[in-house]
């Protein structure tokens, strides 16, 4: 973590916002395998960041001048590089599941509904036996699909 993550986050924190977020730590725990290489007679110096699920990301790094390059700078610069990449896809994928969350949460208070509103409405118990939850729930989702 840089220091500008460092003061961010500790700014985050500060303010109390505790909604579902990405942290630093986060992102570090993503990345499970890193790759460099650099291109022989060049700067250029690229960096593969191997993610939990396989996925890779790229970033790169090269000087200007030739007297400029400095290997362990040039990985230091491309790892950053590929490294923020991931915020943006860790950020996508946290809010799917945020999404997917409210999604679940609307049908499970949309079935709680459904079975009320029956004409023998149902309430789901200890006594209440699996198949027929299975068919109540068969029964909602077939009534959803008409919609």
């Amino acid at each position: 973590m840089g220091k500008d993550e460092a003061a961010i986050e500790a700014e985050i924190q500060d303010k109390g916002l505790t909604a579902p977020r990405l942290t630093p730590q986060m992102i570090d725990a993503a990345i499970v395998d890193e790759h460099f290489h650099v291109f022989p007679g060049t700067t250029l110096t690229v960096c593969a960041l191997t993610l939990r699920n396989g996925f890779i990301v790229t970033g790169e790094s090269a000087a200007a001048s030739p007297a400029n390059f400095d290997a362990d700078l040039g990985r230091k610069i491309a790892r950053d590089n590929a490294r923020n990449k991931i915020w943006a896809l860790e950020g996508y994928l946290l809010r799917e599941r945020l999404s997917l969350g409210d999604e679940i949460e609307q049908a499970v208070f949309g079935f709680a509904g459904y079975l009320t509103s029956l004409t023998k409405p149902i309430t789901l118990g200890s006594a209440y036996n699996a198949a027929q939850a299975a068919d109540a729930a068969a029964a909602y989702i077939a009534t959803r699909n008409k919609r």
